[in-house]
C-alpha cells in the first residue's frame, strides 16, 4: 500500500520534480530505523541477494604509517557470475607514492586470475613478463565469499555503537549505517560505514582502522563498491590460451 501512495504522490506533484525511490518499503534485515538489529541477518540479506546473478566488487586499501611519508595503493575488482558453473575474474595491482622501504615496491605489477567452475588460472605480471600456473580450487582468489566481503561485514558485530539513516540517491533509497568499532589486540580507532540498499545490498563499504604491524603502526582505509547487480557480464580473459599452454604440463 505505501508503494501505491508514494507512485500517485509522484503523480500529483509531478511537475515539482518527485522521483519514487525503488526497492522495499522499509530497512533491510538486520536494520532497522534506530541502529543494527542483527549482523547476521543483514550478512545473510546481502548474500541472498548476490548469490543468484552476476555483479562487480571494487576495492581500494590505502596504508600508510602513523608516522611516515609513502603510502601503499592496493586495487582489486572482481567481477563474478555465481551461476552453474561460477564464473569470475580479479585483478589486483599494487602502487607505491613515496619513499617507501624497498620491500612494497618489489612485489608484482598485477595479478588477475581467471575462474570456470572448480578450475582457476593465476596470471602473474612482473616487470614485463607474465608466468602463469594452475591454481587448486582451495586457493583460488576467485571465490563468492570474498567478492561478498563477508568476513568484513562480519566486524559490524564488533560495534561500539552504531546509526542507520535513511537516504535517497538517484531515486533510490538506501541506508547509511555509521559504526565505531571495538579495539582489537591489533587494530584500534576502528569505524565502519556502510551504504545498504532495500534489498540488502551492501552497495558501498568503507572502513578505517589503525594496525599495528611488525614495523610500527598503519592507517589502513578500504573502500569498497558493488555495482552491476544483475548486468555485470564475465569473459574469459584474452590471456587464457597462453595460461593453459604454459600449465598444460601441470594436467
Amino acid at each position: 500500500m505505501s508503494r501505491r501512495i508514494a507512485v500517485l504522490t509522484c503523480l500529483l506533484v509531478v511537475a515539482a520534480g518527485c522521483t519514487a525511490p525503488t526497492g522495499g518499503s522499509g530497512p533491510p534485515p538486520g536494520l532497522s530505523e534506530d541502529g543494527v538489529t542483527d549482523t547476521s541477518a543483514l550478512i545473510g540479506a546481502h548474500t541472498d541477494a548476490l548469490q543468484s546473478q552476476p555483479f562487480t566488487v571494487r576495492s581500494t586499501t590505502t596504508m600508510r604509517p602513523t608516522n611516515g611519508s609513502f603510502r601503499v595503493v592496493s586495487n582489486r575488482t572482481w567481477r563474478v557470475d555465481p551461476g552453474d558453473p561460477i564464473r569470475g575474474r580479479v585483478v589486483s595491482s599494487r602502487r607505491v607514492v613515496g619513499d617507501a622501504p624497498p620491500r612494497y615496491a618489489a612485489g608484482p605489477t598485477s595479478v588477475a586470475a581467471w575462474r570456470n567452475g572448480t578450475t582457476t588460472y593465476r596470471r602473474v605480471q612482473r616487470n614485463g613478463t607474465a608466468t602463469y600456473r594452475r591454481v587448486p580450487l582451495f586457493d583460488s582468489s576467485v571465490k563468492l565469499n570474498g567478492a561478498l566481503r563477508r568476513n568484513s561485514l562480519y566486524r559490524l558485530s564488533t560495534r561500539r555503537t552504531a546509526t542507520v539513516e535513511p537516504v535517497d540517491r538517484d531515486g533510490r533509497r538506501l541506508y547509511r549505517v555509521t559504526a565505531a568499532l571495538n579495539d582489537t589486540a591489533v587494530a584500534s580507532n576502528a569505524s565502519m560505514t556502510l551504504l545498504v540498499d532495500a534489498d540488502g545490498v551492501v552497495r558501498t563499504l568503507r572502513t578505517e582502522a589503525t594496525v599495528q604491524y611488525r614495523t610500527g603502526k598503519r592507517d589502513v582505509s578500504t573502500t569498497v563498491r558493488i555495482t552491476g547487480v544483475g548486468t555485470t557480464t564475465v569473459e574469459r580473459p584474452d590471456w587464457y590460451g597462453d595460461a593453459v599452454d604454459a600449465t598444460a604440463d601441470e594436467e
